[in-house]
């Protein structure tokens, strides 16, 4: 059994680079990946070449309503997310923040 099936995960910066190698291998290990980047094009690109039922959003990670709607479809989605990782320079959010902990609790069920 692959070691990610059926989880959610978030890939800031999932359209290109590193974060699309890390994206290929969640999916390759079954994982539900939801790619965030400014992009349409790579991001578009990337969604094709990813093995599953991946989403492809398109965002700024520097606008907290582009995060917000991030995390608002990835839920409507895939319900609970299990990962996100951070690799898009200038998030808009810094986990040691405790009103963007609750937010990401709300939308996503993760605990920090």
């Amino acid at each position: 059994m692959k070691q990610a099936t059926n989880k959610a995960v978030v890939i800031t910066g999932g359209n290109s680079g590193i974060g699309k190698g890390i994206a290929k291998k969640f999916a390759q290990e079954g994982a539900r990946v939801v790619i965030f980047g400014r992009n349409q094009e790579t991001l578009e690109s990337t969604k094709k070449e990813l093995f599953n039922d991946a989403l492809a959003i398109q965002g700024d990670v520097s606008n907290t309503e582009d995060l917000r709607n991030l995390f608002t479809i990835t839920e409507s989605h895939f319900g609970k997310i299990a990962a996100v990782v951070k690799l898009a320079q200038n998030l808009a959010f810094d986990l040691a923040d405790k009103n963007i902990r609750c937010f990401l609790y709300h939308w996503s069920g993760l605990n920090y």
